[in-house]
């Protein structure tokens, strides 16, 4: 029978030791195995090992280092059980010792998909500009539970998704001088639901959007000049009189300017004479 014949520390990783056996006066290399391990197993030099406990205590050894790199994968940030279960098995971790690792993690509160899930939506929150529908998404992807997901977005309600929406649509305001009220909506719409807003939230902040550029209608009377003068610039070249002026009025609707606004754009400009 294999008995314990010497043991050493490993000289690159001090929590490791080295097992050697001696079976019929052979001595070699036996396996490793963590300083927990070592002292939990009562292993020490004259002690004899079966070939099933040695193959239990390198079973043990294995699911500790997998353990270890969980903890270290886990140093990061948070993870979702889903992630974690991916991450070992990249590793080539065995599937019933990912199974110990999962428990021990779940066991110690390491993993716990519902304070994950409130903590992945808060943090979206507060550092991106991703809609709860986005992030639903993302927490589907990371094998995170339907009633889990609705419970950590309730941080997200409408207020929140308001709030977030405006702020946003004051950034974008700079960049919409030059746009009909209505060619800026319809882009902008677009850009948010595509970041996962509800539409209901949408229509509400552009409703108020829409109060605040009504009170300030120089605002969609500029746009129209710079749209319309771009336009003259490009229809003169090969339209004039009638034909330009149908032109440059089907032009301007199409980039959403209203019927009044255009017809008093023709009237400030003679198109028969430009």
């Amino acid at each position: 029978m294999p008995t314990i014949s010497k043991i050493s520390i490993q000289k690159k990783n001090k929590q490791r030791y080295n097992i050697h056996l001696i079976d019929q006066e052979k001595e070699y290399y036996g396996f490793s195995v963590e300083e927990d391990t070592l002292i939990q197993e009562g292993l020490q030099k004259g002690v004899q090992l079966t070939q099933d406990e040695i193959e239990s205590l390198l079973r043990k050894d294995s699911v500790h280092k997998g353990y270890s790199k969980a903890l270290n994968y886990l140093s990061h940030r948070m993870r979702s059980v889903y992630e974690m279960r991916t991450y070992l098995k990249d590793k080539e971790i065995d599937e019933e010792e990912i199974n110990h690792i999962v428990e021990r993690l779940l066991n110690d509160q390491l993993l716990d998909d519902k304070a994950f899930s409130q903590a992945y939506v808060l943090t979206k929150i507060n550092t991106t500009m991703k809609g709860p529908n986005m992030i639903r998404k993302e927490l589907i992807q990371k094998g995170v539970d339907q009633l889990i997901i609705n419970q950590a977005l309730e941080a997200f309600d409408d207020q929140q998704q308001l709030q977030h929406i405006e702020k946003w649509l004051a950034k974008q305001s700079l960049h919409s001088k030059k746009e009909s009220l209505k060619q800026m909506m319809q882009k902008q719409k677009q850009t948010l639901m595509r970041k996962g807003y509800d539409q209901h939230v949408i229509n509400l902040a552009f409703e108020r959007l829409v109060e605040e550029r009504e009170d300030s209608s120089n605002d969609e009377w500029d746009a129209l000049v710079y749209q319309g003068e771009k336009l003259l610039k490009r229809y003169r070249k090969k339209h004039e009189g009638y034909m330009l002026t149908q032109k440059l009025k089907a032009g301007l609707y199409q980039k959403g300017f209203t019927q009044d606004l255009i017809n008093r754009f023709m009237d400030e400009h003679d198109t028969h004479q430009v």
